[in-house]
């Protein structure tokens, strides 16, 4: 392989193996606090999860209150994954 040829491949495979750690969402914090008293709102989800809509909220959000609680983060975990995956 030409050294052109590896100067402009290892950029693209560092930036590739960067992006999934890019879109990792630290689950624990946001289930701490779903199960916290108050529950997991949408703006500390986004805090959370930068670019999270708030459809994908909405959805998980069973009982309409505005908040995630530790009932429903099984779903929101399960939504956002999915939007990740599709990116």
């Amino acid at each position: 392989m030409s050294r052109l040829a590896i100067a402009l491949v290892l950029p693209l495979l560092a930036a590739l193996s960067a992006a999934p750690a890019a879109w990792a969402v630290n689950f624990a914090s946001l289930s701490a606090q779903a199960s916290s008293p108050g529950g997991l709102t949408f703006e500390r989800a986004r805090a959370g999860i930068p670019g999270l809509l708030r459809p994908t909220f909405d959805a998980a959000d069973r009982n309409g209150d505005g908040v995630i609680d530790a009932r429903e983060f099984p779903t929101f975990q399960s939504l956002v994954n999915a939007r990740i995956r599709m990116r």
